[in-house]
């Protein structure tokens, strides 16, 4: 895991692959004195990317880790550009995006 860190993956990613919290993954980073990376901000063609996702009926979670970021992050750029958030019951099915099923 430590690895994959340095190697650019996000702890978003991480926590979700080893089923663990994010915060969980940090403090392993902590002990292991593995310097943390700073988040890189959403450039506009990434956010644009993550409201398409999301309006094709993939969860914050899936655009997460489709982006490779937090879902958290996902939501909060997605609420300043004015997406109408979904409730995680009121998720339409998969569509077919660049001829994939989602």
């Amino acid at each position: 895991m430590l690895e994959a860190y340095r190697a650019g993956t996000t702890m978003a990613v991480l926590a979700e692959r080893y089923g663990v919290r994010r915060q969980t993954i940090g403090e392993l980073l902590h002990r292991e004195g593995v310097p943390k990376r700073r988040s890189k901000r959403m450039k506009p063609a990434e956010i644009d990317q993550a409201v398409e996702l999301y309006e094709s009926g993939l969860s914050l979670k899936k655009v997460g880790e489709r982006l490779q970021r937090d879902h958290n992050m996902i939501w909060r750029q997605l609420k300043k550009r004015g997406v109408v958030m979904r409730s995680p019951n009121d998720r339409p099915g998969p569509r077919l995006l660049d001829g994939i099923q989602q």
